[in-house]
């Protein structure tokens, strides 16, 4: 395993070498985010660390372009921002050199070992932070069990985003008096607010959005937004595919079926279905939305965000494969702001019913925003917890 790992890196590394050195100042923080969506989450305790510790340096690495354009976006100016090169040694032993860093933190599952390895050589104490594992990746980092247990034993804090994630890191070996629960950064990244959408009328309707929809689910969301069409006449719906490339798929069942309906990226209004094919705007559309379904999960997919409905008020209903969220999904459930359905015909009801009880769809919806609220303060907790270490040096 060594020996395929050491090949890949050096088939990789023409790649590296032409990306430029990043600036790196010494003695700051070094934060690791993969991609567009860990970058996104740490950037609540980033923004703190500038505003508490201005002076500090913070360099902050990326693996994917999307997040590094997206790092760009976030703190142009403020930090040093780099491409991490594919873990490779005498790349990320350059990066220590010149840092001489006060701490190392990874986001979420990032688990390099050169990464690791070069931060314990050069003293650097290492956090892994809204650190979570799904089952899909616990299952593959089974297999290494071992080898990810020693990794896991150099890491002066593992802070988990729930519960779940504590106990799967332990069963991975990690040191059980280093694991500590601190919350999911997604709830500090929630905003009460979003502008509405643009060129989408109001009206007098009743609007479901169903979000981030995924293939094994689309048949029975298409057949309960069709039912509803007729039982509901003010009843809207848009329909956002988690993938683009899914929208043909959506637009051949609705067409078979005669329903009119238009895509986002047409401008026009048709029918009372509207596919949203454009990427950015879901969080748009939940913000005006009367019901959210969160898809991913009548499927077995796991499930996706939310807390992003939920904070804007919005009765939110979702499927019973939410294992990618289990915390955030009981939590809406216990505090009365979300409702579960198990299959389509579950879905259409649910949805007729809030549709037709104003005060039960606005008091589901404020649940929901009060739970979002009280999950806050997550890049505190974890500020709190690594604030020794990036102070004594």
């Amino acid at each position: 395993m060594p020996f395929l790992y050491d090949l890949l890196l050096k088939a990789i590394r023409p790649i590296v070498n032409k990306w430029p050195l990043p600036r790196i100042e010494e003695g700051g923080i070094y934060v690791h985010a993969a991609s567009l969506g860990e970058v996104n989450a740490i950037s609540p305790f980033i923004h703190l660390i500038i505003q508490r510790h201005p002076d500090m340096p913070i360099f902050l690495s990326t693996f994917t372009e999307t997040g590094y354009r997206r790092a760009h976006d976030l703190f142009d100016g403020d930090i040093a921002i780099g491409r991490f090169p594919y873990d490779i040694k005498d790349k990320i032993d350059e990066f220590f050199r010149r840092g001489n860093f006060r701490a190392l933190l990874i986001v979420e599952t990032e688990l390099w070992p050169n990464l690791i390895l070069t931060a314990k050589k050069y003293g650097v104490p290492i956090f892994l932070v809204n650190a979570r594992l799904s089952p899909r990746t616990l299952r593959r980092y089974r297999v290494l069990k071992s080898k990810f247990s020693s990794l896991l034993s150099l890491f002066s804090l593992i802070l988990a985003q729930s519960e779940t994630d504590r106990r799967r890191y332990l069963y991975l070996g990690a040191p059980p008096e280093r694991v500590r629960v601190t919350g999911s950064l997604k709830f500090d990244l929630m905003n009460e607010e979003v502008e509405p959408p643009e060129n989408f009328p109001s009206g007098n309707r009743r609007l479901v959005v169903f979000g981030s929809v995924r293939p094994k689910e689309e048949e029975l969301i298409l057949k309960a937004a069709v039912s509803l069409l007729r039982k509901n006449p003010e009843a809207h719906f848009v329909i956002a595919p988690r993938h683009i490339d899914r929208v043909q798929a959506i637009r051949k069942f609705l067409d078979s079926r005669g329903i009119p309906y238009s895509l986002r990226t047409s401008g026009e209004i048709r029918g009372r279905i509207m596919i949203l094919d454009t990427l950015g705007e879901l969080r748009n559309f939940y913000g005006v939305a009367d019901v959210a379904f969160v898809g991913g999960t009548l499927a077995p997919y796991g499930g996706h965000n939310l807390v992003e409905p939920a904070i804007l008020g919005v009765p939110v209903i979702f499927g019973p494969h939410y294992f990618n969220t289990p915390d955030a999904a009981r939590g809406l459930l216990k505090s009365g702001g979300a409702l579960l359905v198990h299959n389509g015909e579950e879905l259409e009801e649910t949805i007729l019913t809030l549709l037709r009880e104003e005060n039960l769809r606005q008091k589901i919806g404020e649940r929901a925003r009060k739970y979002v609220l009280s999950r806050r303060g997550v890049s505190e907790k974890i500020y709190r917890e690594i604030l020794p270490y990036i102070t004594s040096k």
